[in-house]
């Protein structure tokens, strides 16, 4: 294996700033490799070039749109018209596809698609399939921790470099920026116009591209007006798109049949691309709630070139076997203009995805409870886009149930499975209670037809579950809130009863001891409706007056959307959204929603007749304890007081949560599709 050739030493470069001029280029495989001047980093020429009067965007402007289709169908003009509204005036690139369960493309939307931009790390979904086709599969390691791990899952600038580096070696290339490129531009594979032009962090001494460049890719040579000192890579969102089309459409490539390595390559790209950070979220993510995808994303910051840049591309998988498939790029725009330009990337997205299945609504067939006069009854939402309306009276105005923008399944304002609270007009209607006179979640009065929510047995709903392991009165219930795991468990002294996964906010989620103190069967919230089988946290001021929950949230759809690898995609505001799929608890014997038991153990609703919310759950309170990981943080806190007469410690109740398995149905478990 050779050795590649080191940079050259600061003495035996150019004189002007490492630029040579545009005659006298070396070529890329030349065994001199050109080199960045000592003490210049990749950071110090990205904030030479934001501080200059150079153009970030390089190239005139790109058209708003590719090529139209004859037979385009009408919602994809219309998704194409909202976006050109979106990115109209703002200096953004897109490409954007559907392809089909049969890997046909259905729709390409394209904006200012190969208009140059600055990139950052969502190229390294490029680095990742370069180094999984180029390396033996027996020598591959991508496991938490090893340098291809950081590069896709952290986007650690040094071990990108590590690893360009290592492919290079591997391919006896003298120059590892060079090499790549050579694999990023190979039209049979992903076809680049562009490729890196260095890839040098002086502030990484050790890294092993430092030095190194690719004179093809030399910024100067595309627009010497504009681009003031050399060191930034540019590509554009066509490009992008490329690698993740190769990655979605790989069955197709005519490497697949007879290439054992190019699957494998393939579909280890996809795993670890899918693999989300802990504690982030890019912005596509943000925008796209779904769990199913896997992506890069890319941020330049001011601090790095002057101004915000932001590169986010992936594939995003549906229900139906098929994918949307998203490359955005950006420069000088605002966190908030980027979100309010990909909010509609995914209203488009949720627009296709009704086209395609306009059929494809939810109803609730299980009979209704009998109705109890005279009083508040309880029902949850029949059906996926119900119908509202101002009066008791079908030819009365509609009340608006628009469909939530942030939301990729269709689902409703007041949504299926919500649960609300009815006064009974008649044998048709019912009017939908408002929690009190400040909540304005509608344009009150609200009434729905009967047949349209499935009454519960209030009774049943509402009654409050005491000890179900026979412990005795005054023994201490409790729940472990593990946010860094997204579960919590529910204790009756020393012995856990359920341990179900959760969705919450790694940030926002409260972190201390608290407890329940308000219930309430149905309750609107600013942005959901008719949340069901709501337990406010209470314990200080700030508990108090900003309204943490746990709750029940039918706009997961957990039984057809949440797996175990898309749970730690999904977030909150910072409340705990627990699961609504039936499973067994423990020592009760019965079947029942996790949502409902956490409602009725923590108190109930002893008097729904009368009641909109029980102020007290009992004789003792249930505690919450909060951590990002209880195995570390426990021990700071106090035991629960009955605790200490049973001679019951931290260890006996971390021991036994640890050998408590998840409270599931099977298919929690089953794997990606990839």
């Amino acid at each position: 294996m050779r050795h590649r050739t080191r940079p050259l030493p600061p003495e035996s470069l150019p004189s002007a700033a490492g630029n040579p001029a545009p005659n006298s280029h070396h070529s890329s495989d030349s065994a001199r490799p050109p080199v960045l001047p000592s003490g210049i980093t990749r950071r110090t020429t990205l904030k030479l070039l934001g501080t200059a009067s150079a153009a970030l965007a390089v190239g005139l402007p790109g058209p708003l749109t590719g090529t139209r289709r004859r037979d385009e169908p009408g919602v994809v003009r219309e998704m194409r018209r909202l976006l050109n509204a979106a990115f109209d005036g703002e200096e953004m690139g897109l490409s954007f596809s559907y392809i089909s369960p049969e890997f046909t493309e259905d729709f390409r939307i394209e904006i200012r698609q190969t208009r140059l931009y600055p990139v950052a790390s969502s190229f390294k979904a490029a680095v990742v399939l370069y180094y999984f086709l180029n390396t033996p599969q027996d020598e591959w390691d991508a496991e938490q921790g090893s340098a291809m791990y950081s590069m896709a899952v952290f986007s650690n600038n040094a071990r990108t470099g590590t690893v360009i580096a290592d492919v290079a070696d591997r391919l006896g290339a003298d120059n590892p920026i060079a090499a790549f490129n050579d694999f990023a531009t190979d039209p049979e594979l992903l076809g680049w116009t562009h490729g890196l032009y260095s890839w040098t962090f002086n502030e990484f001494p050790y890294m092993p591209t430092n030095g190194y460049v690719d004179v093809r890719y030399n910024p100067t040579l595309w627009d010497t007006g504009s681009v003031a000192n050399a060191g930034l890579n540019f590509s554009t969102a066509d490009e992008i798109a490329a690698v993740f089309r190769l990655l979605a459409t790989g069955e197709t490539h005519p490497r697949w049949a007879s290439d054992a390595h190019f699957r494998a390559a393939i579909q280890a790209s996809r795993a670890l691309l899918a693999i989300p950070a802990l504690d982030y979220l890019s912005s596509l993510e943000k925008a796209i709630t779904y769990g199913d995808h896997y992506s890069k994303d890319g941020t330049l910051r001011p601090v790095d070139i002057g101004t915000n840049v932001r590169n986010d591309a992936g594939v995003w998988r549906m229900q139906d076997g098929g994918a949307y498939l998203i490359s955005f790029m950006s420069a000088r725009e605002s966190d908030d203009s980027v979100a309010a330009a990909l909010a509609v990337v995914a209203e488009a997205i949720r627009m296709y995805d009704q086209y395609l299945h306009p059929n494809d609504f939810r109803v609730l067939s299980t009979p209704s409870e009998p109705i109890q006069p005279g009083t508040y009854n309880y029902g949850f939402v029949r059906r996926t886009g119900v119908t509202l309306y101002a009066q008791p009276n079908r030819s009365a105005p509609q009340i608006a149930n628009p469909v939530r923008s942030t939301s990729i399944f269709g689902t409703t304002y007041l949504m299926y499975g919500a649960m609300v609270r009815l006064n009974v007009v008649d044998d048709e209607w019912a009017e939908v209670v408002q929690d009190d006179e400040w909540d304005e979640a509608f344009t009150w009065p609200v009434y729905i037809r009967l047949e349209d929510v499935q009454i519960v047995d209030r009774t049943r709903a509402t009654t409050p579950i005491g000890y179900v392991t026979g412990a005795a009165p005054g023994t201490d219930k409790f729940i472990i809130l593990d946010v860094l795991q997204r579960n919590l468990t529910l204790f009756e002294g020393g012995t856990p009863v359920l341990r179900t996964p959760v969705i919450l906010n790694f940030y926002g989620t409260p972190r201390q001891i608290s407890f329940i103190h308000r219930l309430y069967l149905a309750r609107d919230m600013p942005n959901y409706p008719g949340v069901p089988f709501t337990c406010f946290l209470h314990g200080s001021d700030y508990l108090d007056e900003s309204g943490f929950a746990i709750h029940g949230a039918p706009w997961h759809l957990w039984s057809e959307t949440v797996r175990q690898y898309t749970l730690i995609r999904r977030v909150t505001h910072g409340c705990i959204n627990v699961p609504d799929w039936p499973v067994t608890i423990d020592h009760l014997g019965e079947t029942m929603r996790p949502d409902e038991f956490i409602f009725r153990w923590a108190g109930g609703m002893p008097n729904p007749a009368e009641e909109r919310v029980a102020l007290d759950p009992g004789d003792v309170a249930v505690r919450v304890y909060g951590f990002d990981n209880p195995l570390q943080e426990i021990w700071n806190y106090p035991r629960p007081p009955s605790l200490y007469g049973l001679g019951i410690n931290w260890r006996m109740i971390m021991d036994a949560r640890e050998a408590k398995s998840l409270d599931v149905p099977e298919y929690f478990y089953e794997e990606q599709k990839v």
